[in-house]
Formats: structure tokens, sequence, C-alpha cells
């Protein structure tokens, strides 16, 4: 597309030669709204462009990452990767070298009308996105800064039924590059197997072992007193 161009020679503009139907209903609109003044002949992104995208996704590159290289927001990012994707694994094999170099002729006519654009086509949208999202903010009412006595008990006995979790997973650190990394992640067990902290039932029977008051430990605990206070009270954390 020639920027140059004038207005009363927008419509003497015809399709490229080879363009299916939805290409050619696409380029009669934007001709139409350019001839309007209501839109841009903006060009697409080039298969050498799509290309080197696709490669540095498989190198270990994030959609995030990939999104400010090229300028365009992370949907047509995973667009472009599906495509390609799609293309080296169901259509290049069963096509072939004849059909792709057919294919990339049509891309280059394209191009000498709508001219490619590598870098910055989503700019102006991924600029509105990065002024941020609109929030919802609910503000304190009277009641939440001086409940009434009903208030509070009512609360508190929610808290009081809610059971603490088992365990906590703290990030330590992370490992690889890109997509192909992990986060390394320690467990600390708070209740049941592998908590530092021993039950009740473990201390009474260590506290009651010598003196031989069996009758404070539970049934199972006494069937089981002489495999050691470890498997005994194995059932109570």
């Amino acid at each position: 597309y020639n920027p140059a161009l004038q207005q009363s020679q927008l419509h003497k503009l015809t399709p490229p030669p080879g363009l299916d139907a939805q290409s050619t209903y696409i380029f009669k609109l934007a001709v139409r709204n350019r001839a309007k003044g209501t839109g841009q002949l903006f060009g697409r992104v080039s298969p050498f462009a799509k290309q080197e995208l696709y490669s540095l996704y498989r190198q270990g590159w994030t959609v995030q990452d990939l999104s400010y290289k090229f300028g365009i927001i992370p949907e047509r990012v995973k667009a472009i990767i599906w495509q390609r994707s799609l293309f080296w694994q169901e259509v290049y094999p069963k096509l072939g070298e004849p059909a792709i170099r057919f294919g990339m002729e049509l891309e280059m006519q394209y191009g000498t009308t709508f001219a490619f654009r590598d870098y910055g086509l989503d700019l102006e949208l991924m600029a509105q996105r990065e002024k941020g999202i609109q929030r919802l903010v609910i503000n304190r009412s009277a009641l939440d800064k001086s409940p009434t006595p009903h208030e509070k008990q009512k609360l508190m006995d929610f808290y009081n039924q809610r059971k603490p979790r088992p365990f906590t997973l703290v990030t330590e650190k992370f490992v690889g590059k890109g997509r192909r990394g992990y986060l390394v992640k320690r467990m600390l067990c708070w209740r049941k197997e592998g908590t530092m902290r021993v039950s009740e039932t473990f201390k009474k029977y260590c506290i009651n072992a010598q003196k031989e008051m069996h009758y404070v430990l539970p049934k199972k605990v006494v069937m089981n007193f002489k495999k050691g206070p470890r498997e005994a009270t194995k059932a109570y954390h």
C-alpha cells in the first residue's frame, strides 16, 4: 500500500491474483474504509517474523517476552505459535516444497499491496492495557470498625471451626529457563505425617511409659505399646 495514493485513486485498486474469497473480501473492505477515511491499511506480520517467533518460542522464550519483542499482544503470539506448530506438523508433510513455494509467492504478492509489519502491530492496544484495569473497591462500614458483641462472637465461631492447613509450600528457587524451567518448593508439614511437632498422645506415651499408667492412653495405643511410641501413636497425629 502506497500512503501517497490519492483518495480518488483508491477505487481503482484491484485484489492481487491468487487470493481466496475471504482475503478478497478483506481487501475490498479495507479499501472501502480507507476511501471513507474510517480505516487504515495495516499489513500483517510477515512469514519470516512468524517463523522467527516460533523458533524463539521453541528455544524457551515466554509468550510475554515475545509479545514485547515483536510489539504484538499475547493472544496474537499464541495464535502464531499454534498456526506454525500446525503447519510444520500437519500441513508441511502433506504438501511438500512446491506447494510451500507457491504459498510464499502469494504471501509476497499480498505484501506488495499491504506492506508487512513485523513490529508494533498492536502497540496502541498494548499501551491501553498497560494503563491498568478497573478495580472495585469496597469501603469499610461503621459495623466493620466497631462490630457488635454478636458479630464478634459470630466471627470467632467461624474461625474456630476452620481447620489449620496440614502443610505449607515455600518456594525456594527457580531452575531452568523460560517455559522449560520449574520451581523448587519446600514442604513444611504442620499436621499429620511429616510434621515436626509430636501429638498429645505421643507426649502421654512418653510421660507415662515408665509409670505404667496405661489407663490414660487409648486402647489402640495400649495394644501396640511394646512397638514403641512412634508405631503405637502412629494413628494419632
